[in-house]
């Protein structure tokens, strides 16, 4: 995959670089081309676009190209993602897909940055559905309604996306792993990466065991993946299962109540804390 690396950062740039590389990306910078000219060329058209914002301290002028090579990539209908430093506002970047981070845990960005450009090569929306309500709110039972009819994991995805949170459904060559790799953004540090197991168990002889089978599994994927949580999301009455380390089960219809209450940040920081103490 060719992709466009941008930075205001000399270290965050090389960090990246090194990243995609390793992951078996085409990386060109605005050196290469001149600030822009990439993106507004053509005959060279990036499969997707990573700018990162982490210098506190940038020369006014090489953010400033940065900003614009994302208004051009944006423009073009690239799928851009945004790496930004903890607590900066750029209100003149909202709604394109961002993240929170530092080079001091280059597992997780290496492992972000792999399921942004996995959902990229997919073909995975380059936007996600928009719904009239706030994500910062609770959701209201006719909001989500609509999930109803829905495939039980298409419905889980969509109303976590409807809920605010950017996810990342794992392709076909990667099923062994989780169903969603989910994160809010704004909420990178306080809540952190989250992998999601969806499991359709009503009609299990046995959905204890199914469950507690799917949980220990899910656990050690969020060990290896370093991750903060583990959601194993299932069908039917609530199961009361045994602690599973870093895992969090809930019914489906029991998030739908929460998030009837509270925002997802507060359902999953409760779940996170409750996951962590059970330890």
């Amino acid at each position: 995959m060719r992709v466009f690396l941008t930075s205001d950062s000399k270290a965050a740039r090389y960090a990246l670089r090194q990243i995609l590389e390793d992951q078996g990306h085409r990386v060109d910078e605005p050196s290469d081309f001149g600030a822009g000219t990439l993106l507004a060329s053509t005959d060279a058209l990036a499969d997707a676009v990573i700018a990162v914002l982490l210098a506190a301290h940038p020369p006014l002028q090489r953010r400033a190209a940065v900003l614009v090579e994302i208004g051009v990539a944006v423009g073009r209908s690239i799928p851009t993602l945004i790496i930004s430093r903890p607590g900066l506002q750029l209100s003149s970047l909202a709604g394109i897909p961002s993240m929170e981070a530092g080079l001091e845990d280059l597992a997780t960005l290496d492992l972000k940055v792999d399921l942004f450009l996995e959902g990229v090569r997919d073909g995975a929306p380059r936007n996600p559905p928009k719904f009239a309500h706030s994500r910062d709110l609770p959701m209201s039972r006719a909001s989500m309604a609509q999930f109803s009819g829905l495939e039980l994991e298409a419905r889980v995805g969509r109303l976590l996306q409807a809920a605010g949170s950017n996810l990342v459904e794992s392709s076909p060559s990667r099923r062994s792993g989780p169903d969603f790799a989910m994160y809010l953004p704004g909420h990178e540090i306080d809540v952190g990466l989250i992998l999601v197991e969806v499991k359709g168990v009503r009609q299990s002889a046995d959905s204890k065991r199914r469950l507690r089978e799917a949980a220990a599994q899910l656990s050690s994927q969020v060990l290896t993946a370093r991750a903060a949580l583990g959601l194993l999301l299932y069908d039917g009455l609530p199961v009361k299962l045994p602690t599973t380390p870093l895992v969090v089960a809930m019914s489906i219809d029991e998030l739908t109540a929460q998030l009837e209450n509270s925002a997802l940040p507060v359902i999953l920081r409760t779940a996170r804390n409750r996951a962590i103490h059970e330890m």
